[in-house]
């Protein structure tokens, strides 16, 4: 779905807009009356051009930003998924503990290694890395603002929900921590788990509606506009470029 996303976007409403500026300086054809033969109104080679060229660097611009966006969900969510398997495995060492009948002694060995394992997973959760804050809030304006989504789940609301949530749980002393901590860390692990589920379900629904936009008749409406326009005037000076232009305004 996020390599979809960093192909999908040129047929935003960006698109419209720049395929509305090429048009207005496109061939025009009016007849004067009844059987008339029509005249061929042109714009000057030079200008058709320049517009063409334009639209081709406003949506290359475009299309970056999108393939930004593609890049840090990606990331984000990798580090999600890693996120949640390691406090998967921190809730299955907790639960063994609390549902021990009977109990661990506080003192023994193999409950002290458990909580040991559990310390490093915490740890490994904290050492994961997120795309910096400015490409966090470029997804989310991506993702949210670009099909009229001004509240999107929010991609940053994500790697947030990590930093804070591992933050907030409790530090357990291997060789002292008693049964009541163990079980209020347990409990704080599994509310963590579930407000990672939440948001990032939230993210990917964000995803969803983007890509889900770059498809609907409109969107291909606009990328054939873009097409037509193109079409005859690589001889113009612009040459490959309006090849690349084409792609960028086809719904992938």
């Amino acid at each position: 779905m996020v390599t979809e996303l960093s192909g999908a976007g040129s047929n935003y409403p960006v698109v419209g807009q720049v395929s509305m500026a090429v048009s207005s300086g496109a061939d025009t054809i009016s007849e004067s009356g009844a059987g008339a033969t029509p005249e061929v109104e042109r714009s000057p080679p030079a200008i058709q051009s320049t517009q063409v060229t334009g639209t081709f660097a406003r949506l290359q611009e475009q299309q970056g930003l999108f393939g930004q966006a593609a890049a840090t969900v990606r990331e984000t969510g990798n580090a999600v998924q890693q996120a949640t398997g390691l406090l998967a495995k921190a809730k299955q060492g907790l639960t063994e503990i609390v549902k021990m009948y009977p109990p661990y002694p506080v003192d023994s060995a193999q409950r002290a290694a458990i909580l040991n394992e559990v310390s490093g997973l915490r740890k490994q959760v904290e050492q994961l890395t997120f795309p910096p804050p400015e490409s966090l809030r470029l997804a989310d304006q991506v993702l949210g603002q670009q099909y009229g989504n001004t509240n999107p789940a929010g991609v940053q609301h994500v790697a947030d929900e990590v930093k804070r949530g591992i933050s907030g749980l409790a530090t357990l002393n291997p060789t002292s921590a008693s049964d009541s901590a163990v079980s209020n860390a347990l409990g704080q692990v599994e509310s963590l788990q579930s407000k990672l589920q939440d948001a990032s379900t939230g993210m990917w629904r964000d995803v969803a509606g983007f890509v889900a936009q770059a498809g609907t008749p409109e969107a291909v409406r606009q990328g054939v506009a873009i097409r037509q326009q193109l079409a005859g005037q690589n001889g113009l000076g612009i040459g490959s470029n309006g090849n690349l232009l084409q792609l960028a305004a086809e719904t992938k």
